[in-house]
């Protein structure tokens, strides 16, 4: 599956949100793009994902403006106010949340053996505010995943949470080795601390930010 934003923008009520953007990415890669304010993040990520309609420009699915498509496809990981989890929220409980919503076992015994899993029983009480930036990133992207239909992760602003970009980054890279396209929405002086190109909003889009690959390089 290949996206492929062209020169998107949404403007709102007191102006531009999200500047003219053009991105590219297909499974088995790892996108970083760069947006300055929250504001600009969130749109470009709730426009990836087929959750808004720029106010101008497109974005397609294999060459396709499908929104629905998009809707289906695309996962949107931790996002602010859309999909991240409250904060006082005890993991195990957003956990079952989240099983829940992809239709799976969802009580509390199963987000328990869902954690023990994935070496995070230690936290299953832990409220999410307080969780580890790392382990927060690596749970709530791995449900994301699992969602029926995913093919593609956008997640927004990981530093938000103070996750490193080495950090993010990993994770990324774990889940374009299996296939999955993936896109990380962060602020500029944060994109510039990863060893690679990066889209920015606002600017020329060439080259595409690929920050990797499955395939051998």
């Amino acid at each position: 599956m290949k996206i492929h934003a062209e020169s998107i923008v949404v403007r709102g009520k007191y102006g531009e949100a999200l500047p003219s953007t053009t991105l590219q990415v297909q499974d088995g890669e790892v996108l970083a793009a760069a947006a300055q304010t929250p504001l600009a993040r969130t749109s470009l990520a709730l426009v990836l994902g087929g959750r808004m309609t720029p106010t101008t420009g497109t974005v397609t699915v294999d060459g396709k403006v499908k929104p629905s498509r998009l809707r289906r496809s695309v996962a949107l990981v931790d996002v602010p106010g859309v999909s991240s989890p409250e904060d006082s929220m005890p993991l195990r409980e957003a956990v079952a949340e989240e099983l829940s919503l992809s239709g799976k076992r969802s009580s509390g015994r199963a987000a328990s053996a869902w954690l023990a899993a994935r070496d995070a029983a230690d936290h299953e009480r832990t409220h999410c505010e307080s969780l580890p930036p790392r382990l927060r990133i690596r749970l709530f992207t791995d449900l994301a995943a699992h969602r029926p239909g995913a093919r593609a992760l956008v997640l927004d602003s990981p530093d938000r949470l103070g996750c490193e970009p080495s950090d993010w980054h990993q994770i990324a890279r774990h889940w374009a080795s299996r296939g999955l396209a993936v896109v990380v929405i962060v602020p500029p002086a944060v994109a510039s601390l990863v060893s690679a190109p990066v889209t920015v909003a606002g600017t020329s889009p060439e080259p595409f930010a690929v920050l990797g690959r499955t395939s051998e390089e």
